[in-house]
């Protein structure tokens, strides 16, 4: 691209003043233009640089002046040198002092023009980025084929092809230099009679590979996407991508075409916009997307969907949804009808109401498993993000799952915990309990110091009421009152922290027993044997607790983890009771803490199967002991 820059400023009878600069500063052209002369002016000097004082006096010209500037072979940058990187704005007699070394008083519109030139080629000012990084190819039909008679159809028929081919030609040249592209034909009563395609890049760049043409019968044109929006970057800064403004996590529905279709939705099924417009780009539809939230549902109402809704859904990351069979027109109307008077907004094309039929028929996909989200978060004592859990629940993890991985993330800790590997097998649900275990022993703190809190609390308050004192202290009384208060709400606290640490850990039980593992715990009492056994839990116990919690009753038929060496005859005598006793050590996968363990499922069914095939053999030691009774029987009747 040339070096060249062209400095203008706009002159009271609305023409402009104009100086073509080289980059030595050197002077190549000036005089006085109106706009349309100027576009020929660009055209003919071809800067790769615009410099005005102020954008708004080319913004005042209106759209037809940057619609030829679009179509122009090579759209030159626009920069604004009263305008500095940090945002503030500079009047031009005091940059011209600073950086030209000259002074100067009320400068005339060729002053103006020549000096804006000269401090752009010094790097002075801000980038205007008017034009987007995208490029139209507009492939249009030139011919009529309204007359014709019994040649009309044929006539029709050949230009359809020809549009077809043409653009055929065109997207293998874009495959081939692989650009980014979107393709809509238009269809009239006539047949197809014009494309458009969306070329996600430069205009420079695109007219390597896509030259215009203009023949008897087709016209192909390119043109840089004019911005929806004014915005300034650096002098040397490229093109930003967009992003969301919110975390708000949206479901959008999308009807591509010439005419493009879109409808906003929350995840309570909220219609937040509606929007149609024409030669809508995806980063046009992101732009409006990403002004109330974050898309993680792109959906369609048709059974296949487009490249354009593919594409849309891919660049950022957020799930597809089409409906097994095209929706009906009578089901789409029904539909926007219901959600206008039901969300007040109007629905004013027949694209944003496919668009809006395509939102809700996603969201009542999904709107049973956010029900059940709500419902899992209300029961929660802690805050969590209800769209978060959601949002990885439209991704494919289950609810305990996706809530899981919430919590942990909400506690931002990385488990350090040393893992056992018995028999030199790693066990598969380590990662599971790496990431819930911080959060157990975070809770497990809390309970610890408000059961120490709570203590003292009482000790004070039973301190307090020892206390002798007549009349009535009335501001002591209130004392004690404030502090059965803090004990009452601290208590609350504290089985608030016991009923979430108990949820977790069921978490974690399930996690663990899905993947072939179970937890284990240590009990001393029948009371906690009663817990443990009740939440589906091992009980660990002495094997002296054991035969007394047998002789008690309290031990139903099962299996019993023993941290002791014990004889098979102790053991036979349990099994005769119905109890099993696995040896801790023969099955431990994973060790917690002192008083939790993780135990492998399947060693601990392999062990009971082994010590049942040894138990239920022949019993000699109680063989031998009934044939002495017996004898010793003989021998007293003889």
């Amino acid at each position: 691209m040339s070096s060249r820059v062209l400095g203008i400023d706009i002159r009271p009878e609305g023409s402009f003043s104009y100086v073509v600069m080289n980059s030595d500063e050197t002077m190549i052209t000036s005089g006085v233009a109106n706009p349309d002369e100027l576009i020929r002016v660009i055209k003919k000097y071809k800067p790769s640089l615009v410099a005005v004082d102020n954008i708004r006096e080319i913004l005042e010209l209106g759209g037809r002046f940057l619609k030829r500037m679009s179509k122009l072979p090579s759209v030159p940058q626009i920069i604004q040198v009263t305008r500095l990187p940090d945002g503030s704005e500079v009047k031009m007699e005091e940059l011209v002092r600073k950086y030209l070394g000259m002074n100067v008083g009320l400068l005339t519109p060729e002053e103006t023009a020549k000096y804006t030139a000269a401090l752009a080629l010094r790097g002075v000012g801000s980038t205007v980025r008017l034009f987007e990084n995208e490029t139209k190819i507009v492939v249009k039909a030139l011919i009529s084929t309204r007359q014709g008679g019994q040649s009309r159809r044929r006539f029709e028929r050949n230009i359809a092809i020809r549009v077809k081919h043409i653009v055929k030609s065109i997207i293998e040249s874009l495959n081939k230099a692989n650009l980014d592209y979107d393709v809509f034909y238009h269809r009239d009563s006539e047949g197809v009679r014009s494309a458009l395609i969306i070329v996600y890049a430069d205009k420079s760049i695109v007219r390597r590979f896509v030259k215009p043409i203009k023949s008897i019968d087709v016209k192909v044109t390119l043109e840089q996407v004019i911005s929806s929006s004014v915005k300034f970057l650096s002098p040397n800064s490229s093109y930003t991508e967009i992003s969301p403004r919110s975390k708000t996590r949206l479901i959008i529905g999308v009807d591509p075409g010439i005419v493009t279709g879109l409808a906003l939705m929350s995840l309570d099924g909220r219609v937040l916009a509606l929007f149609s417009g024409r030669n809508m780009s995806r980063r046009r539809v992101l732009s409006l997307v990403y002004e109330y939230g974050t898309p993680i549902i792109v959906a369609t109402d048709v059974s296949k969907p487009s490249d354009y809704v593919k594409k849309l859904s891919s660049m950022i990351g957020a799930v597809l949804y089409h409906p097994e069979r095209d929706m009906q027109i009578a089901e789409k109307a029904n539909i926007a009808l219901k959600l206008s008077e039901k969300d007040n907004v109007k629905v004013r094309t027949p694209h944003e109401r496919d668009a809006l039929a395509a939102a809700y028929k996603a969201f009542t996909s999904y709107v049973d498993k956010f029900n059940k989200v709500d419902e899992i978060l209300s029961e929660l004592p802690i805050q969590v993000n209800a769209d978060e859990v959601k949002e990885l629940v439209v991704k494919g993890l289950p609810i305990r799952d996706a809530l899981s991985r919430i919590l942990t993330r909400s506690v931002n800790q990385e488990c350090k915990a040393e893992v056992i590997v018995r028999n030199q097998q790693e066990c598969k649900c380590i990662d599971e309990v790496k990431e819930l275990k911080d959060y157990v022993k975070l809770l497990e703190e809390k309970i610890s110091k408000l059961e120490d809190e709570n203590t003292k609390l009482r000790d004070e308050v039973n301190r307090l009421y020892t206390l002798k004192y007549n009349p009535p202290d009335q501001s002591l009384a209130s004392k004690i009152r404030l502090l059965e208060s803090r004990i009452e709400l601290e208590t609350k606290r504290n089985r608030e922290l016991n009923d979430t640490l108990s949820k977790v850990k069921s978490i974690v039980a399930d996690a663990l027993f899905n993947n072939n593992y179970a937890f284990a715990v240590r009990v001393s009492n029948a009371e906690d044997l009663s817990k443990v056994t009740s939440k589906g839990y091992l009980p660990i116990m002495r094997f002296q607790d054991i035969s007394s919690l047998v002789d008690m009753g309290k031990v139903q038929s099962g299996i019993v983890v023993t941290i002791d060496e014990v004889g098979l005859r102790a053991i036979r005598q349990l099994y005769k009771m119905g109890v099993t006793v696995v040896p801790l050590l023969r099955v431990l996968a994973l060790d917690v803490n002192d008083d939790i363990k993780v135990i492998s499922i399947s060693k601990l069914n392999e062990l009971a199967n082994e010590l049942k095939s040894v138990l239920s053999e022949v019993d000699y030691d109680t063989l031998e002991d009934l044939v002495n009774e017996y004898k010793i029987g003989r021998k007293r009747a003889q």
